[in-house]
């Protein structure tokens, strides 16, 4: 299954095949860049992160989920209730951060080594693992991620059942 929305300039795909895949991208053909978030879930947590931008040099992304979005209930129960969550990556100095911006909504942003114009960000093992840091230090960050993901399934699925999907691209196309 795979549900696509445009909203707020930005395409978001939830796809639930060989895992759960959480994809965001914002493009400008004007300027020709594009970049784009995907968050997977299969054996590992995965954060993967692309960009052919105006300014490469840059060590840190942003990508922000505004309140009006389908995905923001997810994004909202990540945070749950505190105002950062950082998961450092396993093999690098990589990291992703989730904290709130202006009117609540929800900042993602992409910590990456200098020089770097992409990279990926990763969790050993969704279950228990001592080899991963987020394990290392007694926090509950695979369960927060793990929640995460399962609330997309339950958007994914009830989305496709009342195909809003479509209610939402035509909400898009209207503004």
């Amino acid at each position: 299954m795979s549900i696509k929305v445009e909203e707020n300039n930005k395409k978001r795909e939830i796809r639930l095949e060989d895992g759960i895949i959480y994809q965001e991208t914002i493009s400008d053909e004007a300027s020709d860049s594009i970049e784009f978030i995907t968050m997977v879930k299969q054996s590992d947590y995965s954060f993967y992160y692309f960009g052919m931008l105006e300014d490469e040099k840059a060590d840190s992304k942003t990508f922000e989920i505004e309140p009006d979005s389908f995905v923001y209930e997810a994004f909202f129960a990540l945070l749950n209730g505190s105002s950062e969550l950082t998961i450092n990556d396993d093999y690098s100095e990589r990291k992703i951060t989730f904290s709130w911006g202006e009117d609540a909504s929800i900042k993602m942003q992409v910590h990456l080594l200098p020089g770097e114009s992409d990279g990926t960000i990763e969790l050993k093992n969704i279950m228990f693992d001592l080899r991963s840091a987020a394990d290392q230090d007694g926090l509950d960050i695979k369960d927060k991620l793990s929640h995460f993901f399962e609330l997309l399934v339950q958007i994914a699925e009830m989305m496709e059942k009342n195909n809003d999907e479509v209610k939402l691209v035509n909400k898009m196309s209207q503004e």
